[in-house]
């Protein structure tokens, strides 16, 4: 299993990545963020939103999107890296459907989050949903840490 496949399937915990972007070059971490925006918002002020709710008493909406095996999806995807996202909208996405969440105002298709860019896109949010879109947002991870891990050798270097 490489770093990518890791960080897909055993979670990330986006909260120490924000906390991390306040101690290291702000501007290059949040760029990452943001999709053809050049304000910058107060990365802090986002919380960790869960695209498939918390609550183990999901609608019919969610248990039809999530299949027949939606309690075994919710227990093993719900924490993962691919059913995180971050939003200021937290509590008024809620438990509503994927497709309430993705298209109110404030929802996922009206981020401003680079990291939300491909949820306004989709029609649904299953098990094969959060798994590509883990493994895309753990590869995008690596590049990430290959560059700073390039820039930090690069310095020792030059040192």
């Amino acid at each position: 299993m490489n770093l990518s496949e890791l960080i897909a399937m055993r979670g990330f915990d986006l909260s120490k990545k924000i906390k991390l972007v306040r101690h290291q070059d702000q501007n290059y971490d949040t760029q990452h963020l943001y999709f053809n925006r050049k304000e910058i918002d107060d990365i802090e002020s986002y919380t960790i939103e869960h695209i498939m709710p918390q609550n183990p008493n999901l609608s019919a909406e969610w248990r039809q999107d999530l299949g027949t095996d939606w309690e075994e999806v919710q227990n093993t995807y719900l924490h993962t890296l691919g059913n995180l996202t971050l939003t200021r909208y937290n509590s008024e996405l809620s438990d509503k459907p994927f497709t309430v969440k993705r298209d109110m105002d404030g929802g996922f298709a009206d981020s401003p989050l680079r990291l939300n860019r491909g949820l306004g896109k989709l029609s649904v949010w299953n098990k094969d949903e959060i798994t590509k879109r883990a493994h895309s947002l753990a590869d995008q991870a690596v590049k990430v840490l290959e560059v700073k891990i390039s820039l930090i050798s690069l310095q020792i270097i030059l040192s």
